[in-house]
Order: C-alpha cells, then sequence, then structure tokens
C-alpha cells in the first residue's frame, strides 16, 4: 500500500484509542531504531542520533510505512520481554513451545502471550510487566533461565529480548502489529487472527488489551531471579562434587 503525502493519524487511529495508542508508544526505545527494506536484503541501523517519531510507528503499524520494516533496540528499562523463536527452530513445535511455557510459569512468570512475528512464520512470545525493569537484567535472568534447563540460545533457535550489547548498541527487534504479524492459539498454534485482516485500530486495540490483561506484576521478576539464582546455586554445587579429587559423595538432583 502506498503512503499517503501526509499521514492523518486520525484516519487509522482515531481519538477512542488515544489512550491505547499511547501505551503502545511508550514501550519503544527510540534512538539507534533498526530498518529492512520491504524488497528483501538484512535489517540496518538507522543513525544513532535520530529520533524514531510517534509518527513513524503509527505509519509502521497502519501498514502504511511506503518502504521499510522498523524494529527497535532496548532502553535501559522494559515494559517487555521476548523469546524469539525463528519457523526452523527446533523449538518451533507444539512440544518446543510446551516447554518454554511450563518453564517460565515455573520460573514464577505466569503470563504471556504468543504471535506470529511476520510472513516467516515465526513466534515472539511476549512477557509483559505492570512497570519498567532492567533491560539487562531481565535478559540476564532470562538467558539464565533457559540456559540452566539446556536450551540453546543462538540466532536462528532462541533469541531473548531485550538483548543490550555490552560494547554494542545490542540488538534490535521489529516492531508489532506490521505484515505478517498474526495472534496465536496458544492450544493448536494456529493463526487465530491475522493483522492484515483486521483495521489498524482494531490491532492495537487488541494488542493493547493483550498488554493489559497479562500483565505480570514486577514482584513476578523477583521471583524469576530467585528461581535462577537458586537453579544456578545447585549447579555449581553439583559440578564442584563432581570435580572433587577422589570423592563420591551424593550428588544434589536439581528440579526441572
Amino acid at each position: 500500500m502506498a503512503a499517503p503525502s501526509r499521514f492523518s493519524r486520525a484516519k487509522y487511529f482515531p481519538a477512542r484509542t488515544d489512550e491505547a495508542a499511547a501505551q503502545f508508544l511508550s514501550l519503544f526505545h527510540r534512538y539507534a531504531y533498526i530498518l529492512r527494506p520491504y524488497t528483501g536484503g538484512g535489517w540496518f541501523s538507522a543513525k544513532d542520533d535520530w529520533k524514531l517519531s510517534d509518527t513513524e510507528i503509527l505509519k509502521a503499524v497502519a501498514g502504511v510505512q511506503p518502504k521499510y520494516f522498523i524494529g527497535t533496540r532496548c532502553g535501559k528499562a522494559s515494559k517487555y520481554a521476548v523469546l524469539d523463536i525463528d519457523a526452523g527452530s527446533k523449538y518451533h513445535s507444539k512440544e518446543g513451545y510446551a516447554k518454554v511455557a511450563a518453564l517460565l510459569e515455573k520460573a514464577g512468570i505466569a503470563e504471556h502471550n504468543l504471535y506470529q512475528s511476520s510472513q516467516s512464520g515465526g513466534w515472539h512470545i511476549y512477557i509483559f510487566f505492570d512497570a519498567p525493569v532492567s533491560s539487562r537484567d531481565l535478559y540476564r535472568q532470562l538467558h539464565q533461565l533457559f540456559t540452566l534447563h539446556d536450551f540453546e540460545i543462538a540466532k536462528g533457535k532462541l533469541e531473548i529480548f531485550p538483548n543490550p550489547g555490552d560494547k554494542s548498541l545490542g540488538q534490535g527487534l521489529r516492531l508489532p502489529l506490521q505484515q505478517g504479524f498474526a495472534w496465536l492459539n496458544p492450544d493448536s498454534l494456529v493463526v487465530r487472527e491475522e493483522r492484515e485482516e483486521m483495521s489498524p485500530a482494531a490491532a492495537l486495540l487488541s494488542f493493547v488489551r493483550d498488554m493489559e490483561c497479562t500483565a505480570n506484576p514486577c514482584h513476578d521478576f523477583h521471583k524469576l531471579r530467585a528461581y535462577v539464582e537458586k537453579l544456578s546455586a545447585t549447579r555449581q554445587i553439583i559440578v564442584a562434587q563432581a570435580a572433587a579429587p577422589g570423592t563420591m559423595g551424593e550428588v544434589i538432583p536439581i528440579r526441572r
């Protein structure tokens, strides 16, 4: 669809969506954003000092951005995390999804939402919180959680966002509600509703309703951290026992 010469927000997002739009827009860090041409090719970064505007985000969500898919990197804090599972990943199955969902619940994260990320058929599992959490700590805890349960954290397998870099800007993630986005049924994993079948306003309201209805209390993030710390300590004990020379002591099992 060609972009209008001037974007009319009210045409796509009438006044009744103003509150939801503000909630949606507040999710995203605005600098060092990323773009990918509709015509193909890889993602590339905008200049570090360019700020992604509300208008450009809403144009992307409305499907009238003329040239690019848009993505964002994380700021210092985030109200959401995303588990990115590509269509070719060994975790892209009913068994894989069930394993991910069960682990999140065991670690104290009771709520999440499952979406198709793009036309490639990959998944984005969104975990919302009711208040911002340190992006670096959120990434660290989720990375440890899945690593300690023998998941392979790698591009094309399972990636975790926010994904801040130690000596770089970190990894960016495509915005939701763009072309190819869809709501999935968590039981059957089939598409429940496609973004292209909804108006921009309806899609925005549906996504924000997901945010509101499934926001995990920040206390649940602290439960996640406590679970990971306990699991990590148990793993260290086992490693130390195995490495001790001349001992055949009792090994403490890890509960998974």
